[in-house]
């Protein structure tokens, strides 16, 4: 039997420029870019997570928006033109518990918020072999 647990936060980019430069700060700040590239014409994607393992939703959120406070400027002006930007909670489904909580403080929206970021939690099926 599967427990359902929390996986990971992805920070996904979207914009209408290239997000190397951005890509290259989070990685200079412990952030591990998953892609960063075109995705159509005139559409960019960059994805980061956290360098180190969070234990929960909001303690990677929020260690993910401080690197995104912390950018220098040309990055910080990239992540400010995006036009999507979104903290992505992954969820493993799994048999059990019954139920499966993981909150967001509100002092963590508020972080998001201010960055003029979304959240939203995307869950994994259950494994079938």
């Amino acid at each position: 039997m599967s427990r359902t647990s929390f996986i990971n936060v992805d920070l996904d980019v979207y914009s209408a420029r290239p997000l190397r430069l951005l890509a290259d700060a989070m990685e200079k700040a412990n952030a591990i870019a998953l892609h960063c590239g075109r995705i159509a014409p005139g559409r960019y994607r960059a994805s980061f997570e956290l360098g180190r393992s969070a234990r929960s939703a909001d303690n990677a959120i929020r260690g993910l928006a401080r690197l995104i406070d912390g950018l220098p400027p040309p990055a910080r002006k990239l992540w400010d033109g995006a036009t999507r930007r979104d903290f992505a909670v992954g969820i493993d489904a799994g048999n059990t518990p019954f139920s499966f909580t993981s909150a967001i403080k509100p002092s963590t929206v508020a972080m998001v918020s201010n960055l003029r970021a979304q959240i939203s939690y995307v869950i994994y099926a259950r494994h079938t072999e």
